[in-house]
């Protein structure tokens, strides 16, 4: 077992220069919470699916990982090939174009994928961790702390159940992506609770 897990912040970019988006991928509108959720979507998923880079947001670079206020892991090609080689659980990998300020494609034109681990994984500790509850739901998660005894066997890239718009990743494939000299990645490392 790893006792290294990262949480990949997908609602930062670590670079002025980098596009940033608030908007929901083109004809994604309605259905855009399912694939920050890990609800299934490829369904309802647009063919030609794109998303144009915003005037309130200036940056024209399109880096590896695209911050957003969606909750959507929107990776480059490189990415997806590194998590699909790790990843064990059920994942959509959805192709989306992204558009310059100009709506003509921006990078070096190839795909970008919105990366959409389905479902949840009961991972936290919940008296260690910081979570504000209501009756059974959770109202906020300040702090997660992962409990030893649920991660065994944790897939390489996971939602935690407390909060499904995170995204968690095992220690080996951290080590990958981190090794790999991307751009816009940017990681926190996760407690394990010690018992």
């Amino acid at each position: 077992m790893t006792d290294r897990f990262a949480q990949i912040d997908v609602c930062v970019t670590s670079d002025d220069d980098a596009c940033f988006f608030e908007g929901a991928p083109l004809g994604t509108e309605m259905t855009c919470f399912r694939m920050a959720k890990g609800i299934p979507n490829a369904d309802e998923y647009p063919a030609g699916a794109t998303i144009r880079m915003e005037d309130a947001y200036p940056g024209r670079i399109v880096p590896d990982v695209i911050g957003n206020t969606r909750g959507l892991l929107i990776v480059s090609t490189r990415v997806k090939e590194a998590i699909e080689e790790a990843q064990g659980a059920e994942t959509e990998y959805l192709p989306l174009e992204i558009l310059n300020h100009k709506g003509r494609p921006a990078g070096d034109g190839g795909p970008h994928w919105i990366i959409s681990p389905i479902g949840t994984f009961d991972c936290a500790d919940h008296e260690a961790s910081e979570i504000d509850w209501f009756d059974d739901d959770v109202v906020d998660v300040d702090k997660i702390v992962l409990d030893p005894s649920k991660i065994e066997g944790a897939p390489a890239l996971f939602r935690p159940k407390v909060e499904p718009r995170s995204y968690v990743v095992r220690g080996d494939l951290a080590e990958r992506l981190g090794s790999m000299g991307l751009r816009g990645l940017v990681f926190e490392d996760l407690e394990v609770a010690r018992g």
